[in-house]
């Protein structure tokens, strides 16, 4: 596998982290899956920062934790970020979504904010999530799904010949392949207003460049289309390959899609890691919560950014 100069980098801070945390952690112990350095089995806590660890492996009880040993786990990426805040009161919680992620005052409808981890949301059979908030304004109830991403560089396809051969039958035909199902434009099948906005974007799409973007495509439509919600996806500022990517596929859905769709091109974007931690970091000290979640903060900072 060829990596980039981000991932290289990633990869490098990654090693160093868990090389010096194993120094002063006799139970934390990395070892070699294919010339990857993990975590060995029992010593997945570690890749929870220690200042909320018991908290969050407690409420991990129930769940298998094989997807805490990679060190760039997505998972544990997104329990050491999201976790912390689902200890703070309700309205606190509110007011940090509300303004630095949401970007809305749109009523909020889960109790618990942190309804999914890295699991199949209770509203779609189709994609994996990070996180859901879900909101209501006056008329409508809006699923927000929160990903996370830190080593990641693209969003593009790579397929064996044979699955080119059978997603390039489906992009040019009437059908799309939702959930390894085909959902035609005609009769009553539940996904049919999905196919019909799908396929009114592959007459504006070329092959190509359905694969070049198929991640965000293929999330766009599991998301805004069929369950009235929008994705936020959070990287870091100098992953510049992924950032690069999501702006060519925004502005390429801008400058095709037709006028009585244009609204599906708001609903997925991207925040930067950088932002939120600064805007945690002050929201944590204009509301003087307890020192160790500004710790907290600051080594999730050393852990996962450049």
């Amino acid at each position: 596998m060829t990596y980039s100069k981000y991932q290289t980098a990633i990869n490098a801070k990654l090693q160093k982290y868990f090389s010096e945390q194993a120094k002063v952690n006799d139970n934390c112990k990395l070892v070699t899956n294919e010339k990857d350095l993990i975590l060995s089995e029992g010593s997945e806590e570690y890749n929870i920062l220690p200042f909320f660890r018991t908290e969050i492996m407690a409420k991990m009880k129930n769940r298998k934790t094989e997807d805490l040993r990679s060190l760039s786990s997505k998972l544990a990426l997104a329990l050491n970020f999201f976790a912390p805040i689902s200890f703070w009161d309700k309205e606190m919680q509110k007011t940090f979504y509300s303004k630095y992620i949401l970007e809305s005052d749109n009523e909020f409808i889960n109790d618990e904010y942190n309804v999914c981890f890295n699991d199949k949301t209770d509203f779609s059979n189709c994609t994996r999530t990070d996180y859901l908030i879900q909101t209501k304004d006056s008329k409508h109830l809006l699923n927000n799904i929160l990903g996370v991403e830190l080593d990641r560089v693209s969003f593009a396809k790579q397929l064996q010949q044979e699955d080119k051969g059978k997603i390039k039958s489906l992009f040019y035909g009437t059908e799309y392949l939702y959930e390894g199902k085909a959902c035609n434009v005609q009769g009553s099948n539940p996904y049919v207003q999905y196919a019909k906005i799908s396929q009114l974007l592959k007459k504006e799409l070329k092959f190509n460049e359905f694969l070049r973007h198929y991640s965000l495509y293929r999330t766009l439509f599991n998301t805004s289309v069929c369950w009235n919600a929008r994705h936020i996806t959070f990287v870091s500022r100098k992953n510049l390959e992924l950032i690069s990517e999501y702006q060519a596929f925004h502005d390429l859905l801008v400058e095709r899609v037709k006028d009585d769709i244009k609204y599906i091109c708001d609903n997925i974007k991207i925040l930067y890691w950088e932002d939120l931690l600064n805007n945690i970091i002050s929201h944590i000290d204009c509301n003087q919560l307890e020192k160790k979640y500004l710790d907290h903060y600051l080594e999730f900072r050393n852990k996962y950014l450049l």
